[in-house]
């Protein structure tokens, strides 16, 4: 997420997101029968997923429902366990997202 992006995440996930500081609360509604919630990044503190090479806005929120919210954390994920939680990820894109954001925090 980029600071003023609203993005549409589980509640639960909402609410970590929100105490960590990460989001601040925009919406809560029901979707498809399931609670979501709309949230919103506060000021930069740490770089965004996209700012990650090779990461793209669908990949950035699979992350963030997975519990990745930031680059620095992508950069301490496992490969594996990503390519495991993400369809469509294999553990050499997952490797190339976590060098890439290993990259990116550095800079």
């Amino acid at each position: 997420m980029r600071p003023g992006e609203v993005v549409e995440v589980d509640q639960s996930k909402a609410v970590e997101m929100i105490r960590g500081g990460y989001a601040e609360a925009v919406a809560v509604t029901d979707v498809h029968e399931r609670s979501v919630a709309m949230v919103m990044a506060p000021e930069a503190r740490t770089k965004a997923l996209l700012d990650v090479a090779g990461i793209g806005e669908a990949s950035a929120c699979a992350l963030i429902e997975m519990g990745i919210l930031t680059a620095a954390e992508l950069a301490e994920a496992d490969a594996a366990t990503i390519a495991k939680a993400l369809p469509g990820v294999g553990k050499v894109t997952a490797a190339r997202w976590i060098e890439a954001a290993r990259d990116s925090v550095r800079a």
